[in-house]
């Protein structure tokens, strides 16, 4: 089983899926992230497939915000604060 997310930040969330995913005894549960944000990591939690790692910093556009601003950057680019 491949769970795919767009960001991992705190691993909360993804600790629980992974958890909730292994109940239902698949062969593996792997996870692939378009950006691993490793700075406000809280579990431990092992990304298998990532497109961008980013190890601090604020990320902006493409959905992600700031403050409600940014959102709709045509890109994702890093937030000087």
């Amino acid at each position: 089983m491949l769970l795919v997310e767009d960001i991992v930040d705190t691993g909360l969330t993804l600790t629980y899926l992974i958890e909730y995913l292994k109940s239902f005894h698949p062969k593996s549960v792997g996870v692939c992230a378009f950006i691993d944000k490793r700075e406000r990591r809280e579990n431990d939690v092992t990304v298998d497939y990532v497109c961008k790692t980013v190890e601090e910093g604020f990320l902006v556009g493409y959905g992600l915000d700031y403050a409600e601003d940014y959102r709709s950057l045509p890109g994702i680019y890093h937030l000087k604060l």
